[in-house]
């Protein structure tokens, strides 16, 4: 008796990159409308950690040691908050960020939303993520890198506009153009003078 071939789906979820959820959280926060300041100060604190991240791999010591630390702390003593539990429904207890009125001359007063934006990009900085945010080179939106070489938004036609305004690309584009043009317009005068008519 012979077995009949199935064909089996596949049911493996999509490949999931290291640090996607945080990431692609932090890029829809900077790319949604207001919050200004918020994002003008996160943008600046993202800016130091990626220098801190770079010269970390390089081996360069400008940010290493206490005046690296200094450094981020001072931009972080610009943050108030606190932690406090709250009761959900579906955590027993679930630990919460609060932010707090500002208490020192240089503090300012965040809004939750903006104080958890932060605290992703802090898993991120953990992860060794924290340089794929960044802006699309075509739009400017904020997106999350999913590979290093990632450059413009994903699944939209940047790439293709950015590859489409380069000299080069132009003039190979030119040239294609030039000989299919050539090519038809010589086709077209063989089928007249052989008394062809062409079909629609």
């Amino acid at each position: 008796m012979q077995r009949r071939a199935t064909r089996r789906l596949n049911t493996q979820p999509a490949t999931r990159y290291l640090g996607e959820p945080e990431g692609t959280r932090i890029a829809d926060w900077l790319n949604a409308a207001g919050k200004r300041e918020e994002k003008r100060r996160f943008i600046s604190l993202l800016d130091h950690l990626k220098g801190f991240a770079i010269d970390l791999r390089r081996g360069v010591a400008r940010f290493v040691g206490p005046d690296g630390a200094m450094k981020l702390n001072g931009i972080l003593s610009g943050y108030s908050y606190r932690l406090s539990f709250v009761s959900d429904p579906d955590e027993l207890f679930k630990l919460a960020v609060i932010p707090t009125a500002p208490a020192r001359g240089n503090a300012r007063s965040v809004t939750t939303e903006a104080m958890m934006v932060n605290l992703l990009m802090f898993d991120l900085w953990r992860l060794g993520r924290v340089d794929r945010i960044r802006q699309c080179q075509q739009c400017g939106r904020w997106l999350f890198a999913r590979l290093a070489h990632h450059r413009y938004c994903p699944g939209t036609d940047c790439a293709r506009k950015s590859n489409e305004a380069k000299p080069s690309f132009k003039a190979r584009r030119r040239a294609y153009m030039r000989r299919y043009y050539a090519a038809k317009l010589s086709a077209g005068s063989r089928s007249k003078r052989s008394g062809v008519r062409k079909s629609k």
